[in-house]
């Protein structure tokens, strides 16, 4: 085996590593074994980093002998041409699941403006009131989908279905945006992918033993049964806001209703925000 290919084969190793690591890290409660997991994948990343220069420097001492053969003025290799996949930085994608964007969604061209206010929302986000954005987001999309004058209000998976493209992108720009990429209907479902979700499709089990106790929305195979004991703060898990669901804080959650919106939420976001090349 050549060096070339040694170094590859490492490289490979070393991101199957990351891989492992950032999937203990989704669901990792405990904060100590959270901060050994980041500690050593920055360790891994930093050696792929030195393997990725080494190989860049064969490759520059390939390319030099051969336009010297040929009688050529010197070139440079501005990097070595792997594929982003086999060789990323921490920000790129180590095989072909979806990885959180930092990018906030944009609303579809033929979408223009949205039908509310969200002045109020923006201010509460800004000044980190998570819990009475989170209200807040309730609130006004009860608002957009014609149900605030129900009483005991909640939003219907056909209301989420019918929901308008403009407002929801608009709401989960300002939550990603202020939350620093940690919240967000679109972060919801960047995690929802990550566990080998389908786009758009609801499953029951997936999401009842994964995707919930990764946004801390079920812990200890406990699911949350009060508002008051969601975390609103930035230490909550990532997708953790915005609870979507919850119209009256002063009553229980149901669980039935919490996955019927999300299944209509999984579709109406697919259909709705669009990533920005």
């Amino acid at each position: 085996m050549d060096e070339r290919q040694y170094l590859l084969e490492a490289i490979n190793k070393d991101l199957a590593l990351i891989k492992k690591i950032e999937d203990r890290l989704r669901c990792e409660d405990n904060p100590r074994r959270q901060l050994q997991l980041e500690t050593d994948s920055k360790e891994i990343w930093q050696q792929i980093r030195k393997r990725k220069a080494h190989l860049s420097s064969l490759e520059q001492e390939e390319l030099n002998i051969t336009v010297s053969s040929l009688g050529l003025p010197p070139l440079t290799l501005d990097r070595f041409p792997l594929h982003e996949p086999l060789i990323g930085d921490e920000d790129s994608s180590l095989n072909s699941e979806p990885r959180l964007s930092e990018e906030p969604p944009v609303v579809k061209p033929q979408d223009k403006k949205p039908g509310a206010d969200y002045s109020k929302l923006r201010e509460l986000l800004a000044a980190g009131k998570w819990k009475e954005a989170d209200l807040e987001t309730a609130r006004v999309m009860l608002e957009v989908a014609n149900r605030l004058q129900d009483k005991d209000a909640w939003l219907r998976v056909i209301d989420i279905q019918n929901f308008p493209c403009p407002d929801l992108c608009v709401i989960d720009q300002l939550w990603r945006t202020f939350s620093q990429n940690r919240f967000g209907f679109t972060v919801q479902r960047d995690i929802w992918l990550s566990l080998d979700g389908k786009r758009g499709e609801f499953d029951e089990d997936r999401f009842s033993c994964n995707f919930s106790k990764c946004v801390g929305w079920r812990i200890k195979n406990k699911w949350i049964e009060n508002y008051d004991d969601f975390t609103f703060t930035l230490n909550a898990p990532k997708g953790h806001l915005p609870s979507l669901p919850l119209t009256n804080p002063r009553d229980p959650i149901k669980l039935r209703r919490l996955k019927d919106n999300f299944t209509g939420l999984l579709s109406r976001v697919e259909t709705c925000c669009l990533r920005q090349a």
